[in-house]
């Protein structure tokens, strides 16, 4: 099989593959994240802050997000404010959506990057 056949049809695998992705997977993905840095902050930075600070956690997760939604009317000790948190965690989801996103992308480029000094270097060992 010649080599520039076999770089289209694996470009065309890693695209179909990207692409093919439902959002249902992505969601469940983002939110197990999510979770999993919640509780990473919860057992490490802020472990036994939640009494002094019930703002760490949130900090923790996303900064910007915590900046965005609770600025400078930060949550107080027992204060439940259930309305910026939902809106909170759809901005830190958005967040971290945004960094794989860019991340699979540079990831995508990088090995279409590689395949093509590759494929220039067989097309330079076939011309010898």
């Amino acid at each position: 099989m010649p080599f520039r056949f076999r770089f289209r049809l694996l470009w065309a695998l890693v695209l179909t593959a990207l692409l093919g992705v439902t959002k249902g997977a992505g969601r469940k993905k983002v939110s197990r994240m999510i979770s999993q840095r919640k509780t990473n902050c919860a057992m490490g930075k802020c472990l036994g802050l939640q009494e002094a600070d019930p703002n760490c956690e949130l900090k923790c997760i996303s900064e910007d997000c915590f900046q965005e939604i609770y600025g400078s009317n930060e949550l107080e000790p027992g204060e439940i404010d259930s309305k910026r948190n939902q809106q909170f965690m759809r901005c830190a989801k958005r967040e971290l959506n945004e960094r794989l996103k860019k991340e699979k992308k540079d990831k995508v480029r990088n090995k279409h990057q590689q395949q093509q000094q590759q494929q220039q270097q067989h097309q330079k060992h076939d011309a010898l």
